[in-house]
């Protein structure tokens, strides 16, 4: 009886033991699985750099704050760009987001200060300003109320638009709340936060004294731009895509999707069908229109590329009836002569899909892989040692009979 105990005791410790491991193993896919879910949020950019403007200037100075200023060691508040899939710069160092399809670029605010008491400072307030404009802007002078907010686009033809104004900003934003201001799309642009402070002084503590006023202002530049290398060749008639290698007998035209500052270039070879084969010649190689309408029989090579992302698509598109004549796609060539060899049956095939099974797929898939492995071990040892036991038990049995 003693023994039989016994193997159930080792029997416990040994499945005691198999479900520590099951637990151990699950841990490094529970660690991946918080990192990839951090990894994916969404990544944030801040600009909170204030300077000195003056004062009645038009906000046109950009002095730094020294410590004998009113504003120094403190935030009004910060703007924080979101929504963004990657990040670089432009030739003066401004930040360039960029945005996939299906992502929203949004810029929004967030005050750190009572306006009313600023650093904590009933003597500072954020004031009224009556007589205020901006040089760089050009707005007219008004009554700007308690912060003035200005956000101006210049287009990829380099139009600016007129710039959007909101007057008393300040006063209908909360202390902590992050208000969103806008969404954007591609384009580069300006904001400006320009607002005045009202320094309220004293002769022995209570006397009150003439105040003084400080203009000061947040500005900064970005730019936005789809991070897709993307034209796609639309077939005139069907209005259908075309994929790369496509035959079509109409032609084409191309659709940039919105996208208005990506390089496109398109070369287009003319064909001619000799004994030999299909003879190509190189006819022009200049910079794609979007909407231009490509219908000349030939051979046309559209290359895109995206210099923010450094990405490159190439595709080809063969236009004409000769591409779907059997004989003529048959016809051998040279290729360093200038001769080409199509089979029509290549150049109606799409190219497969190239699927990839993301990181985090994979690690789940091994992690599950183990933990079955590991649990159907276990259940066999179980049945092993219980089956031992009633061995056991049953020898006993007999020898005491």
């Amino acid at each position: 009886m003693k023994n039989t105990l016994k193997t159930i005791k080792e029997a416990k410790n040994i499945i005691a033991i198999g479900m520590l491991l099951i637990l151990t193993s699950s841990f490094p896919m529970m660690a991946f699985s918080m990192k990839s879910s951090a990894y994916k949020e969404e990544d944030c950019f801040y600009f909170n750099d204030v300077v000195n403007a003056g004062h009645d200037s038009g906000f046109s100075k950009n002095d730094r704050i020294r410590s004998s200023d009113p504003h120094y060691g403190w935030d009004l508040g910060q703007f924080c760009v979101e929504g963004f899939t990657g990040k670089t710069e432009d030739s003066e160092g401004n930040p360039v987001f960029l945005k996939s399809v299906g992502s929203t670029v949004t810029l929004s605010f967030e005050l750190l200060q009572n306006i009313r008491k600023l650093d904590g400072d009933s003597d500072l307030v954020i004031n009224e300003d009556t007589n205020g404009y901006d040089a760089y802007f050009g707005t007219e002078k008004t009554n700007c109320g308690r912060g003035m907010l200005i956000i101006r686009k210049t287009d990829y033809q380099n139009c600016k638009e007129e710039p959007l104004i909101y007057m008393d900003y300040l006063s209908g934003v909360k202390k902590g709340a992050n208000t969103e201001v806008a969404i954007f799309e591609e384009g580069d642009y300006e904001v400006a936060l320009d607002y005045e402070i009202k320094e309220s002084r004293h002769i022995i503590y209570v006397v009150p004294w003439f105040p003084e006023y400080h203009d000061y202002r947040i500005f900064f530049k970005f730019s936005v731009r789809n991070s897709n290398c993307m034209a796609y060749p639309i077939e005139l008639g069907s209005h259908c895509e075309l994929q790369d290698q496509s035959v079509t007998e109409n032609g084409f035209c191309l659709d940039f999707a919105n996208s208005r500052y990506l390089d496109i270039c398109i070369q287009y070879e003319s064909v001619t069908v000799t004994d030999s084969g299909i003879t190509k010649d190189v006819r022009y190689n200049r910079t794609a229109t979007e909407g231009e309408e490509y219908s000349e029989e030939g051979i046309y090579t559209i290359t895109v590329k995206n210099k923010y992302t450094n990405q490159t698509t190439v595709k080809q598109i063969f236009v004409g009836a000769i591409w779907l004549d059997t004989n003529a796609g048959d016809k051998e060539s040279d290729s360093d002569s200038g001769i080409l060899v199509v089979n029509q049956n290549d150049s109606n095939t799409q190219s497969a899909l190239n699927v990839q099974i993301l990181p985090e797929v994979q690690y789940g898939i091994l992690g599950c892989m183990v933990v079955i492995t590991l649990s159907f071990a276990l259940a066999v040892i179980f049945l092993l040692l219980r089956r031992c036991a009633n061995h056991t038990a049953r020898n006993e049995r007999s020898a005491q009979k």
